[in-house]
């Protein structure tokens, strides 16, 4: 008897433990440093995802920005200035991603993130691009293409969305095993030889034949830009993709809020 009341103790510590540790981390962090006040106002005025969030989601996100915001080196080119609204809104992208993550959300080899103001030129590529991010860990990104893609959240175009995609890919699936992803792949890899079969494709943009990475980097895009469209258009590839991602945006706005959801069928509606 003793031995089972000890059991659930452990039990309950765990769960509440597991509850929070996210807490955990942003108390030992030293918070007051960012007040969560302000982070709290630059998102829910500058981040369209913030607004698909519950009150609860919105603080544990806020939360998770901050957190992430330490773990990172920001670092500026070309006379651009890194203020909390730059630091905010990437790192805010990161844990836009991640959402349904529990550990590593914050994308840990990705430990800097280089900010042009405008395009920039890639010697590695001979090209001038808006974002660049390399598998050994750097991210460069051009700040007038990353807030343009965010004050146009519905076109599917994201270059902020993009790049970390890529850096979610090379964090967590280039080099492990990942049962949900491998599966998420065997859909995307028929979708991807059908785009490059017929040089067409009716919803994904055409970038994302190029090749298996940019595949999976437009997929998200469209996955964060277009949830109903993509879930509509290509549920066996949305489905395998939220469970990759591990949450479902489409069914969170539907409960969340509804009130969107109703404008953007009515958006549809009208250009249909």
């Amino acid at each position: 008897m003793l031995a089972t009341f000890f059991f659930f103790l452990i039990v309950i510590f765990l769960i509440s433990y597991k509850t929070d540790i996210n807490d955990r981390i942003y108390h030992y962090i030293k918070p007051d440093k960012i007040p969560l006040e302000e982070v709290v106002q630059i998102l829910h005025f500058d981040f369209p995802f913030f607004k698909y969030l519950n009150q609860t989601q919105q603080v544990t996100f806020a939360k998770r920005v901050i957190l992430i915001i330490y773990k990172k080196t920001f670092f500026c080119r070309d006379g651009m200035v890194i203020d909390l609204k730059v630091r905010v809104l990437l790192s805010a992208t990161i844990a836009q991603l991640t959402f349904g993550f529990y550990n590593n959300y914050w994308l840990p080899k990705y430990k800097t993130i280089g900010v042009y103001p405008t395009v920039f030129y890639s010697r590695f590529l001979d090209v001038y691009v808006k974002g660049l991010t390399s598998p050994n860990g750097m991210l460069l990104i051009s700040w007038d293409d990353f807030i343009h893609g965010l004050s146009t959240n519905t076109d599917k175009l994201n270059v902020g969305i993009h790049e970390f995609a890529h850096a979610l890919y090379f964090n967590f699936f280039k080099d492990e095993y990942d049962m949900n992803f491998n599966r998420f792949n065997e859909v995307a890899h028929q979708e991807y030889l059908k785009m490059k079969k017929n040089n067409t494709n009716n919803y994904l943009r055409a970038y994302a034949a190029t090749n298996p990475y940019e595949f999976w980097a437009v997929c998200i895009e469209h996955y964060f830009e277009d949830p109903f469209g993509f879930r509509k258009t290509l549920p066996r590839l949305y489905k395998k993709l939220s469970i990759v991602l591990k949450f479902d945006l489409a069914k969170m706005i539907e409960i969340n809020r509804p009130d969107i959801v109703s404008e953007y069928l009515i958006g549809v509606s009208e250009r249909t």
